[in-house]
């Protein structure tokens, strides 16, 4: 699971109330994942290593433009992927079902 925050945990910028352990509960939800793909022999694409950078440290989120000029970044609508994004998101799992 990505993290829109990019790392600050941060969402004021949404219009969301601070999430005590937020960035926390991310991880434990990205590792759990990982564990129950790797007990089942699934494979995993990593989007929250794919999205880190291109959420709010790389532009407005908040922003409804599907194919933003600025091509790092990957959310709209708040959590969204855009245009850029779905494509991070296709080639990330293209990658993890590669090997």
């Amino acid at each position: 699971m990505y993290d829109p925050t990019d790392g600050t945990g941060d969402l004021s910028w949404v219009g969301l109330p601070a999430w005590e352990g937020g960035l926390e509960v991310l991880a434990a939800l990205n590792t759990a994942i990982r564990d129950a793909a790797a007990r089942h022999g699934a494979a995993v694409a990593d989007l929250h290593a794919a999205f880190l950078g291109h959420g709010a440290k790389a532009g407005d989120v908040t922003g409804a433009e599907p194919r933003p000029d600025n091509r790092d970044l990957w959310l709209c609508g708040h959590i969204e992927p855009n245009a850029w994004g779905a494509e991070a998101v296709r080639d990330t799992w293209r990658a993890a079902l590669r090997g």
